[in-house]
């Protein structure tokens, strides 16, 4: 080992520069390298990271689309819900249903039914066709046959 300090130490000044500043290079590249290894690190997760994010962006945007595809199919399948404007005497005149009393208050009003309990789901099916809302209702035993009492609201859809 000593021999070779004794010929660097004695030989010409550009051969110990040149050995010199190329010691210096190496060392200079290693501690770049030993300060930017962890940078690049986190740089690489980062991208990892965005990667995964875009692949998930784009299944979001896949199901969306075919989301809407189902919702497009499935609006063209529907018909179409137009509601009829309620009429107590069309209500009273259904099979198995006798209209006793009608008596509007402003918005609301108080039906009241003679009815056979068959034709009970009935009238309520028809109603929920209707522009009417029903606020509450009951349904008792009267005599030879029930008697249905519908508390109703005019709905104003725009």
């Amino acid at each position: 080992m000593r021999r070779f300090f004794e010929q660097w130490l004695t030989a010409h000044a550009r051969l110990r520069i040149a050995s010199w500043v190329a010691a210096m290079l190496l060392f200079s590249m290693l501690g770049g390298l030993w300060v930017i290894q962890p940078g690049y690190h986190a740089l690489e997760q980062r991208r990892v990271s965005l990667a995964a994010s875009v692949q998930a962006i784009k299944e979001q945007q896949q199901q969306k689309r075919a989301l809407d595809t189902q919702l497009k199919a499935a609006q063209r399948n529907l018909p179409a819900l137009a509601s009829e404007s309620f009429s107590a005497m069309a209500t009273g005149k259904r099979p198995g249903v006798m209209l006793m009393k009608w008596q509007p208050e402003g918005e609301s009003a108080e039906l009241e039914l003679r009815s056979q309990w068959a034709s009970v789901p009935g009238l309520f099916n028809a109603l929920s066709r209707t522009d009417a809302r029903l606020k509450r209702f009951s349904v008792a035993a009267g005599e030879g046959a029930l008697s249905v009492t519908l508390w109703l609201e005019a709905t104003h859809e725009k």
